[in-house]
């Protein structure tokens, strides 16, 4: 499978920085594709050329091993919630990210089955929320701190009586 010299070289480039689901890579190709004839940069019919040959591309970059997504996911995963990333905001970015809908899924369930992880999850959250400025600047009891980051555990898919039980816990042990 032959694969134009210029989309290797491109492709060569992104996939040096980044690593990205086989979907994604695709639309970010079709993409380089499309500025660079509307920068003028190469003519319509390399550019219709260049664009049949895309497949032929993610196959040649599949085949050397650089779209495996479930390690691909984990990672993501791993780095939103080292960040502090609720439930709804990790779904949204895998959706971004293009992965199929089904290892979201599997990998969404995972999260919230394992209680160490949720715990974690919910932990790195309120510890965000309570270093935003928005935070520092209100002038509130502890109560109504705790009522203010259930509200929003809550609208960001975590569960309610977790979420409960670890702001307890975590305004006990200050």
């Amino acid at each position: 499978m032959k694969i134009p010299n210029y989309i290797k070289k491109y492709a060569d480039f992104y996939l040096s920085k980044y690593s990205v689901t086989k979907k994604k890579f695709e639309d970010i190709l079709k993409k380089k594709l499309s500025k660079d004839l509307f920068q003028k940069k190469i003519q319509q019919e390399e550019y219709d050329t260049y664009s049949k040959k895309i497949s032929n591309s993610i196959d040649y970059y599949e085949n050397l091993g650089l779209f495996n997504e479930e390690i691909l996911i984990k990672n993501k995963i791993d780095n939103y919630v080292s960040r502090g990333f609720s439930y709804r905001k990790i779904n949204f970015l895998l959706i971004q990210n293009k992965f199929s809908k089904d290892l979201i899924e599997k990998e969404i369930k995972k999260i919230k089955d394992d209680l160490e992880l949720k715990k974690t999850i919910i932990m790195k959250f309120i510890e965000k929320k309570l270093k935003s400025s928005r935070y520092k600047k209100l002038n509130l009891s502890k109560t109504e701190y705790m009522n203010k980051l259930i509200q929003e555990l809550v609208q960001n898919g975590f569960d309610y009586d977790d979420s409960r039980s670890i702001l307890n816990q975590y305004f006990c042990d200050e």
